[in-house]
């Protein structure tokens, strides 16, 4: 999966959460967030650290994301399992 494919699953991933009725203000937030950080790990050059200010890696935030769409929103659990497959397989 290369950097296009990523930014595409993450649309699906927009698209399928809107698609699946309202979703909770905070899990919109968490999501909106994780795609901001993965769009801004992708630009930047490789081998840079991905860790926030707490720590946690990219992998630890969507592996937290995923967890909590899981429970609320098992349709999205596919998607985002494809997303976090992508972003290993590109290194981050």
């Amino acid at each position: 999966m290369d950097t296009q494919q990523i930014k595409q699953t993450l649309k699906q991933l927009h698209a399928d959460l809107e698609a699946g009725g309202h979703p909770d203000p905070e899990l919109r937030a968490i999501l909106q967030t994780l795609a901001q950080d993965i769009h801004r790990t992708l630009e930047q050059p490789a081998g840079q650290a991905q860790a926030n200010t707490e720590g946690d890696t990219l992998e630890d935030r969507a592996r937290e994301v995923s967890a909590k769409f899981a429970a609320e929103h098992p349709y999205l659990e596919s998607t985002l399992r494809d997303l976090m497959d992508g972003l290993g397989k590109i290194g981050i």
